[in-house]
């Protein structure tokens, strides 16, 4: 999905967004991450921050950045725990419901603009989908991210996402109601312990193949 310059946007705020930012040593851009997301001009939100042990200034840094804005809540783990069961247990700690959105935003990434989150609630109206994935682009430098581009309609229609290219790339958004299908072994090795690496494609495969036809890839650069 592409927007026109000067769009106006179906701006009532009904989607509501959970936020989850896993962290780890990114206080040379968790300022840039939270204050990206404080600026946003749609407001119905919750963010939840998920300090995974840092060992530098981050943790600080957020603090002294959301204090005394109820909108932000802040995780301090008391053991490394890794971006992905951070993020699962920050969905659950959440209370989202099943139409919530979750966006999934990395601690030295940030929002490209002050209506994205409007644009993204736009298209969740228009089209009622389950998912979306979309573009970004490289600091410093300003160069459109490799990755991003949608799946091919024969791809979703036969539920080949895994046997094709990777393409969900940020921002990536999805409803509870879809993450809620996911059957979380598919979450973990097969000692049970969550996978350390690769977060994206453990969580937006599943989500992409329970979607199917209700996916929806951004151009835009959110």
């Amino acid at each position: 999905m592409k927007f026109e310059e000067n769009q106006i946007f179906l701006n009532d705020e009904k989607t509501h967004f959970k936020i989850i930012v896993p962290f780890f040593n990114a206080e040379k851009w968790i300022d840039k991450c939270v204050s990206s997301i404080k600026i946003q001009d749609y407001q119905n939100f919750k963010c939840y921050l998920i300090n995974d042990m840092s060992t530098d200034n981050s943790s600080k840094i957020v603090d002294e950045l959301i204090e005394g804005d109820n909108r932000f809540y802040k995780i301090d783990n008391k053991e490394k725990k890794y971006a992905l069961e951070n993020i699962h247990n920050a969905i659950e700690a959440s209370e989202s419901k099943k139409d919530d959105v979750i966006i999934l935003l990395d601690g030295d990434d940030w929002f490209s603009c002050v209506s994205a989150l409007a644009k993204l609630s736009d298209v969740y109206k228009k089209t009622n989908c389950l998912v979306t994935y979309g573009s970004y682009v490289y600091n410093p430098g300003g160069l459109r991210g490799t990755e991003p581009r949608p799946y091919s309609k024969d791809v979703i229609e036969k539920n080949q996402f895994r046997e094709d290219e990777w393409r969900a790339s940020h921002l990536r958004t999805f409803k509870r109601k879809a993450w809620n299908k996911i059957d979380l072994k598919d979450l973990q090795d097969s000692s049970g312990e969550y996978y350390k690496m690769t977060y994206d494609q453990a969580i937006m495969l599943p989500v992409l193949e329970i979607a199917g036809e209700r996916s929806e890839f951004i151009i835009d650069v959110l």
